[in-house]
């Protein structure tokens, strides 16, 4: 068997999932994960972080993308960044820091560290209200 994603949303696929690991190689590898953050949860961080982007472009003097507030945000939240070097060897760049990637309480903490920093920093956040 090659590799098989299944989202359980019943008991059969539970049961489903039960038969393939029986019938499974010895030394295969069986991966269950949390779920990954919802939309809602995604739609929200990006809102906060364009509000706080509108009022703070820059963070001790560096114009700051969306980008990079996601990752100071995710680092905040104790998300690990690695820095890779460059192919020349003049510098750094940040390797990971995927929201895509994280579970529902991954990103309620990144968002919560959001909130965090809009109230120590005075901001309002309308997070994505018309």
């Amino acid at each position: 068997m090659s590799k098989v994603v299944r989202t359980i949303r019943s008991r059969q696929d539970r049961e489903l999932i039960c038969k393939w690991v029986m019938a499974a190689d010895d030394l295969s590898i069986f991966e269950l994960r949390e779920p990954k953050r919802s939309t809602e949860q995604s739609d929200k961080m990006w809102a906060m972080i364009g509000d706080v982007r509108r009022q703070r472009p820059l963070l001790h003097g560096l114009k700051m993308t969306a980008d990079m507030w996601k990752s100071v945000f995710m680092q905040a939240a104790g998300m690990e960044v690695t820095l890779l070097p460059t192919l020349a060897g003049d510098g750094f760049f940040p390797y990971g820091n995927r929201s895509s990637e994280l579970n529902r309480e991954e990103m309620s903490n990144v968002i919560e560290q959001i909130y965090q920093y809009a109230a120590q920093e005075g901001l309002e956040l309308n997070e994505g209200a018309s």
